[in-house]
């Protein structure tokens, strides 16, 4: 990723020395929601934080309040800090409740936002019930063609796939490419969004070709405009391709990619920790442990600071790193990987409980 302009950067350190005005509030917001998209989820705190304040403090406090609590919202689900993420939603949700009432089309991506944090604290009858409630909701608005209700679909189209429901999930997915296709073009970067969300359901559901091929057609999207999502669609493409057993072709992928990101590790150090997974996952694949077990040390060492060692979306590196250190026979590291996820399982179900 390129350099923030200088504009958003101004805006950072002042944030930091308190200097703000009313006027700044949107930029404070795509600040952090830039922050956000390159997994700087620490980062993107304070300028959100600044946003609501400001907006907050006024007489009436416009629309855009919901979206820089969203945003936060889904930054500290992000990092697993769920209660506070569960207020943020919750007051988004009455926000839009008061302004476009009970089942207006915005209510859908903080309702699914919803929805993917208890599925992330290992709560699925509580996802199922809200993803429910949001089916219904979308369900009223099949024939509206508007921004918020592509968004609306396509976050709904996701949280279903994630909690298995493939075919309902794609239905949705597909509704929403449809639409931003014909809002955006078929070759913008909204369309391409849309094509990784429905590549992803389709790795879920083992359907390896199609997702490659979907992948594919996001990422000629993605570099014809220069966008550095095109490094995490080269590193899911590598992963369907890992799946196919296709390894020549998913190295030459993830290579790239990591060179894409290395030009500013610090703004992609989410990313790049998935991408060193990813080559582990590709020595498994190669049966070569060791190098697994290596790649996985170093994907959890650039992970863990962004997201905390107790974050369940370490769960799938973790199993894999012990499995990599049994295979070598290093049995006391393994030992230690496995009380790790058996913490951050520990943790999933006490919240669950809570």
């Amino acid at each position: 990723m390129g350099t923030f302009p200088r504009k958003p950067l101004i805006l950072f350190f002042a944030v930091l020395s308190g200097t703000l005005h009313a006027e700044n509030a949107a930029d404070l917001n795509n600040l952090g929601a830039r922050f956000f998209e390159s997994g700087q989820y620490h980062e993107a705190e304070a300028p959100l934080l600044q946003a609501i304040e400001i907006w907050s403090s006024a007489d009436q406090p416009p629309a855009d309040l919901e979206t820089a609590l969203h945003n936060l919202a889904a930054a500290y689900r992000a990092q697993a800090r769920f209660g506070d993420a569960a207020r943020l939603y919750q007051r988004t949700i009455e926000l839009r409740e008061a302004r476009t009432g009970a089942s207006g089309v915005t209510l859908l991506s903080p309702l699914t936002g919803l929805a993917l944090l208890y599925l992330d604290k290992g709560d699925l009858a509580r996802s199922k019930e809200i993803a429910k409630r949001t089916v219904s909701i979308a369900d009223a608005h099949t024939n509206e063609q508007s921004i918020a209700a592509a968004s609306g679909f396509l976050s709904l189209g996701s949280i279903l796939t994630a909690q298995g429901r493939y075919s309902d999930g794609r239905v949705w997915l597909n509704r929403a490419l449809a639409m931003r296709q014909r809002l955006f073009g078929p070759a913008s970067i909204e369309s391409a969004d849309a094509l990784v969300e429905l590549a992803a359901a389709e790795y879920r559901e083992r359907h390896f070709e199609e997702a490659s091929q979907t992948y594919r057609q996001a990422l000629q999207i993605y570099e014809a405009a220069n966008n550095v999502k095109g490094a995490a669609v080269m590193r899911s493409l590598a992963e369907s391709l890992i799946a196919k057993h296709k390894t020549a072709e998913a190295q030459k992928w993830l290579t790239a990619a990591e060179r894409i990101l290395d030009t500013q590790p610090e703004a992609n150090a989410l990313e790049l920790g998935r991408i060193k997974a990813s080559f582990a996952n590709l020595m498994v694949s190669e049966k070569r442990m060791k190098e697994a077990a290596t790649f996985y040390r170093e994907a959890l060492a650039i992970l863990e600071p962004v997201l905390g060692s107790e974050n369940a979306q370490l769960l799938a590196i973790l199993d894999a790193y012990a499995r990599a250190l049994r295979a070598g026979q290093d049995y006391a590291t393994a030992a230690a990987v496995d009380l790790q996820a058996m913490k951050i399982r520990v943790r999933q179900a006490l919240g669950k409980q809570g």
